[in-house]
C-alpha cells in the first residue's frame, strides 16, 4: 500500500541500515555468557552483558524498543494496524522498519536527510539512497509514469 502512495503522490523512497543494530540495545535482564571460544584471557569465567548480542531471544525485542523510543524522541509513533511501522504526521514521513533494515516514505527529501541525520546521533545508521532491494525484492521505479514494479528474479 506504501509503495502504491509513493508512486501515486511521488513522494520520495528512500532505504537506512543500521550498523551492529543489536548491540545499541541494553539488556533488561542480568545476562551472563561463557567465554566465547578462542578467548583465552581468563580461562572458566563468565562475562556479564551490558548490550544485547545477536542470537539471543531477546535481543530483537530491545533492539526494537531502543529503536522505537529513539524513533518517537523526534515524534515518530507506531500506526494502529502495524507497530512495525511508524509516521510523523507533522513530517509526513512514514517508515516500516524491519529489524534493522528501514524504508523511508515522504514527500520531502531534505526533511528525510534531516531526519536521519537526527537519529545518526544516537545510532549508526547509514543511508542506502534511494530504495533498489529490500528483504530480497527488486524495487524498480519510473517516476514520470507512477510506476514502481517488485520482482524478485532472484529467486526464479
Amino acid at each position: 500500500m506504501l509503495l502504491y502512495l509513493a508512486a501515486y503522490h511521488d513522494w520520495e523512497i528512500v532505504q537506512w541500515d543500521f550498523k551492529n543494530a543489536f548491540t545499541h540495545a541494553d539488556v533488561d535482564k542480568e545476562l551472563y555468557i561463557e567465554q566465547p571460544e578462542g578467548v583465552t584471557i581468563i580461562l572458566n569465567k563468565v562475562y556479564k552483558l551490558n548490550k544485547a548480542l545477536y542470537g539471543l531471544k531477546q535481543s530483537l525485542r530491545q533492539w526494537y524498543n531502543h529503536l522505537a523510543n529513539n524513533l518517537k524522541k523526534e515524534g515518530f509513533y507506531p500506526i494502529y494496524a502495524d507497530q512495525a511501522v511508524v509516521k510523523n504526521d507533522t513530517l509526513g514521513i512514514i517508515i516500516i522498519c524491519h529489524v534493522d533494515d528501514l524504508l523511508v516514505f515522504g514527500p520531502n527529501i531534505e526533511q528525510i536527510n534531516q531526519t536521519q541525520t537526527k537519529l545518526a546521533k544516537d545510532l549508526e545508521l547509514t543511508s542506502l539512497g534511494p530504495v533498489s532491494y529490500f528483504l530480497g525484492i527488486e524495487i524498480t521505479r519510473d517516476r514520470k509514469n507512477k510506476v514502481i514494479k517488485l520482482n524478485q528474479k532472484k529467486y526464479t
